[in-house]
């Protein structure tokens, strides 16, 4: 299943994105009052009609535990050649590079497919 952390919890992918911005929507914190979704990228909680089905597929990061060990927070992250975190246009595509490599289905659900849009862009740390 893909989704994205945040704030130390795991929010799982809801096929649905926010209509000002077009980023994937999580399930909601406050599903109390009766908000159904929240974009992390606008920092807004959301009803169900200010969503939409999204139209694409969110671009895919592939992580696992840090060592293996699943109690940890940290997570490992798949690479490119370049020493970068490898994106994947989607999960399917995500899944068929790693079966492609040896990485057996049932293996696939140890790992963690994280959505790389869904939280708002990192500001870029001042070089010193």
């Amino acid at each position: 299943m893909s989704g994205i952390w945040y704030e130390g919890q795991w929010y799982g992918h809801t096929g649905r994105q926010c209509r000002r911005c077009g980023h994937p929507v999580f399930e909601s914190d406050l599903r109390t009052a009766n908000y159904d979704y929240q974009c992390f990228h606008c920092d807004e909680y959301l009803f169900s009609f200010e969503t939409e089905k999204e139209s694409v597929f969110p671009r895919i990061v592939v992580a696992r535990p840090f060592d293996g060990v699943t109690i940890n927070t940290a997570l490992e992250y798949l690479l490119d050649e370049s020493s970068r975190i490898k994106v994947f246009g989607n999960q399917l595509e995500a899944e068929s590079f790693l079966t492609d490599r040896g990485v057996r289905h049932d293996d696939l659900e140890h790992l963690h497919f994280i959505i790389y849009d869904g939280l708002p862009e990192q500001p870029e740390e001042d070089a010193c």
